[in-house]
């Protein structure tokens, strides 16, 4: 059912969540209590679950520039962890990152010293890293990078037509469990595969992301929904380690004898 989590501006004035991102553990958003201005919070679907992360801008000012549109795109989820743009009332607007936590929210740099904003955007993360466009007195807006060793798993390519079976996944952290998951092709077996970064090439009219001929074979699977647990060692010298995954479907007899999954990348990390 539909229910409501928090009446986070208690009455009827409203608090305005907006530029909500999934994370592994919870759902990142913007929303005002009335009391602090419009800060960064989170929620795990309940009301207990529903605090503000830290009062990034003192008192009732807002950390976040809500009238400008180029926020939105610049919250970006890995694993556990938000990267966004936030003012601080002291630094201007200027790139954080957030576990959560009050501790863990911290801002990155000060890319525009002072009290001039860089104003962090249209963030996106690939291979661990996440990419976004800033401005610094020296260079005007250009695309920076920040690289944190921060485990990630990202989605990429597209299924195979007409079934289009799914694989998603929570961040391969050091010394955690990563859970694979996905919608599966009906009750059809399925083969869960690994592989080192790869090109992608096609098989069978399917999109092949972890080259069917090397790839390593690791769990069988099957259901219309399906997941797996990876342990990941507390191996400090995996940080940093890219793979890749994609589930096959096998139908025989068929006209389409296989459905391949999207394909997910892991970077390995904290």
């Amino acid at each position: 059912g539909t229910v409501l989590v928090q009446d986070i501006f208690v009455g009827s004035s409203g608090s305005f969540p907006k530029w909500l991102r999934a994370a592994d553990d919870g759902i990142y958003f913007a929303a005002n209590d009335g009391t602090a201005g419009t800060e960064l919070w989170k929620s795990d679907g309940t009301a207990a679950g529903t605090t503000m992360v830290a009062d990034i801008h003192p008192g009732a000012a807002s950390c976040f520039p809500t009238s400008d549109p180029r926020l939105r795109p610049s919250l970006v989820t890995f694993g556990k962890y938000l990267f966004f743009g936030a003012d601080d009332g002291i630094h201007g607007n200027e790139p954080w990152v957030s576990d959560g936590t009050a501790a863990g929210t911290m801002m990155i740099a000060d890319l525009a010293p002072g009290t001039v904003p860089s104003t962090p955007e249209y963030g996106a993360i690939h291979a661990g890293r996440v990419f976004f466009r800033a401005y610094a007195a020296a260079t005007g807006r250009e695309p920076f990078l920040w690289a944190p060793s921060l485990a990630s798993a990202v989605s990429f390519g597209e299924p195979c037509a007409p079934n289009f079976p799914t694989l998603e996944s929570t961040a391969p952290a050091l010394g955690k469990t990563a859970v694979l998951s996905g919608l599966g092709y009906g009750a059809n077996p399925g083969i869960l595969f690994l592989n080192a970064p790869v090109a992608p090439k096609t098989f069978l009219s399917c999109n092949d992301y972890i080259d069917f001929a090397t790839g390593i074979f690791i769990a069988p699977v099957a259901g219309t929904n399906y997941s797996y647990n990876f342990v990941i060692p507390n191996d400090n010298t995996l940080t940093g380690i890219r793979l890749h995954w994609q589930t096959w479907f096998v139908t025989i007899p068929s006209l389409l004898p296989i459905q391949t999954t999207n394909g997910l990348e892991w970077v390995v990390g904290k």
